[in-house]
């Protein structure tokens, strides 16, 4: 799925029976973000926000997102990025 805020691979590795995907850098997680008391509210809400918008995205192509944690989501540039969709399912 195409979306600002859902994180692509940006490389596909074999090794023997191992495969890796190599995610883009980022500097902090969400954890990072909602922790930093320094940061305030209004810096800390558009992020949630696109979190959501993300969701949305995935509900609206039968994709439940059940893997998510603080841990769970990068923040690179500011913008925040879900990743590890290994107990992700598809519905009817």
């Amino acid at each position: 799925l195409k979306h600002p805020n859902i994180a692509s691979a940006e490389k596909l590795l074999i090794f023997d029976k191992t495969v890796i995907l190599l995610l883009p850098f980022a500097e902090k997680t969400l954890r990072n973000i909602t922790e930093d008391k320094y940061l305030p509210s209004s810096q800390k809400l558009p992020i949630l926000h696109k979190i959501s918008i993300a969701l949305n995205h995935l509900h609206q192509h039968n994709i439940l997102y059940l893997n998510l944690r603080d841990n769970n989501i990068l923040i690179r540039a500011g913008e925040p990025l879900l990743i590890d969709f290994s107990a992700s399912i598809m519905v009817n």
